[in-house]
Parts: C-alpha cells; sequence; structure tokens
C-alpha cells in the first residue's frame, strides 16, 4: 500500500514539478508596455522594470520596490530610463540610470503622472489630470536637472511621442472627445 501511494506521489510531482531550465524555456510570461532604444528593450514584469537585449537573452531586473512601476521610456541617449511608480502616495514619474542605480523623483503631483516620451536626453513628457479643469489629462515636459515644468498647449493629450523636428504628435481620448 505504501508502495502505491509513494509512486502515486511520485507520478503527480513528476507531473507538476520541472526543472528550473525547464519553467525558463517553456514558461511564457506576461510583459507590459515595451519600450526599445537599439539593441535595448525596457518592460514590466509583475510589477516591476526589466531590461534585456532585442535580440534575446537574459533580461536583468532593474528596479525592486515594493510598489509597482509601469510604462518605461528609455531617453534618446539611451542612458536613462523614465517610469512611473507608486511609492510613497500618487503615481509619479521616476528616472533611473539604465545601468541600474537609485531612481530620481522627478514630479511631486496629488494626481498621477504618467511619463509618454522623451523630448531630448534630460526632458521627460507625462500626462497628468493635475493641470486640467476637466477631468482629461494635460502633457507637461519637466527636466530632469532643473526639474523646471512646461505646459504643453494640447487639451485632452493622452498619449505621445516626439519626431525629428520637434513637434509633439498625440492621440486623444475619442470617447472624451465625442461627448
Amino acid at each position: 500500500m505504501n508502495f502505491k501511494i509513494s509512486f502515486l506521489a511520485l507520478l503527480l510531482f513528476s507531473l507538476f514539478i520541472r526543472p528550473a531550465s525547464a519553467l525558463q524555456e517553456s514558461t511564457p510570461g506576461y510583459f507590459m508596455h515595451p519600450d526599445v532604444h537599439e539593441n535595448t528593450v525596457v518592460f514590466v514584469a509583475e510589477g516591476d522594470i526589466w531590461m534585456a537585449p532585442l535580440s534575446g537573452g537574459m533580461a536583468t531586473l532593474l528596479t525592486t520596490h515594493p510598489g509597482d512601476e509601469s510604462d518605461p521610456k528609455i531617453s534618446p541617449d539611451g542612458q536613462w530610463v523614465a517610469y512611473a511608480a507608486s511609492y510613497e502616495g500618487p503615481t509619479e514619474v521616476y528616472v533611473m540610470p539604465i545601468s541600474g542605480g537609485l531612481p530620481k523623483r522627478l514630479t511631486y503631483e496629488p494626481a498621477a503622472s504618467i511619463p509618454t516620451a522623451w523630448k531630448s536626453e534630460s526632458e521627460v513628457a507625462y500626462t497628468s489630470n493635475q493641470y486640467s479643469n476637466l477631468p482629461r489629462l494635460r502633457t507637461v515636459v519637466v527636466d530632469m536637472n532643473s526639474r523646471e515644468k512646461e505646459m504643453l498647449p494640447l487639451e485632452m493629450a493622452a498619449e505621445g511621442s516626439l519626431i525629428e523636428n520637434p513637434i509633439l504628435t498625440f492621440l486623444c481620448d475619442l470617447l472624451t472627445t465625442t461627448m
């Protein structure tokens, strides 16, 4: 009887437990908010920011705070990562060296702030409804060195990206524009 129970337990164990190497190869992940610069991709998995070569390979964990991080954006020179995090209350914008290190908080808003793009190597664009009279998002650019802010004259701007000249192009939430 003990032999049958032991054999059954071993069989069940072998069906449900695999070696770590097999898990790494076959377990799909849930990766969100990717951003690419040259051969580097940053993304969110399990509430943290990760970095990996675009060609594939081992991913490196960049953040380890118990709070959730999201929306990573790599700077144009590839030296920094801007991201949103909820460390001390509302979601704020942080930057950190892409090689790792301590994060630097850029925003101190009572409303959530989410990075959308880099305007230059030292300026991050983010959205917040902090500066709107209505519950709509506004885009703000903050300099990571001086912390000076510039409000872009665009109402209801939800997402943005920079092009070479630098003109910002934005996609507005269609539901709020039609209401």
